[in-house]
């Protein structure tokens, strides 16, 4: 099975040449003081095949869900990548994948991640959405 690398939060996120360039990398907390309005972040996903892993798809879903478990967004997508033959024996082929979300948060608490692969929970993260602040000089 397919297996997850890492898995970021961050604000945003392009690959090139197998490199992801990556802006704001690790958030855990979005402080937002209108709720009305849509955050947009990112997930950079790195998921790692072997050979016999290759050249057939595997079930990828990416489930946002709140404190209650209810999902609030789930992207659904296919895996599925050619060998590279001039990788050495027993190496794994690498894959960068970004994400790009958009959400209204309609409550301040807290929110997961889940990656599944083949239905499996692979990876999973965790983050606060809070109000802001108020900082002693008002600003």
């Amino acid at each position: 099975m397919p297996e997850v690398d890492y898995v970021i939060l961050c604000d945003y996120a392009r690959i090139e040449n197998g490199v992801a360039f990556i802006s704001a990398a690790g958030i855990n907390r979005f402080m937002i003081s209108d709720l009305g309005q849509t955050q947009q972040f990112t997930i950079v996903l790195s998921v790692s095949l072997s050979k016999w892993e290759c050249d057939q798809p595997h079930q990828l879903q990416i489930v946002g869900a709140d404190a209650d478990g209810s999902a609030i967004f789930r992207a659904d997508g296919v895996i599925k990548t050619a060998w590279d033959e001039a990788l050495p024996a027993g190496w794994r082929k690498s894959l960068i994948l970004p994400f790009r979300i958009g959400k209204k948060f309609t409550s301040y608490g807290l929110y997961t991640i889940d990656v599944l692969i083949g239905g499996d929970i692979k990876a999973n993260l965790q983050f606060q959405v809070q109000l802001p602040v108020a900082r002693p000089d008002g600003e």
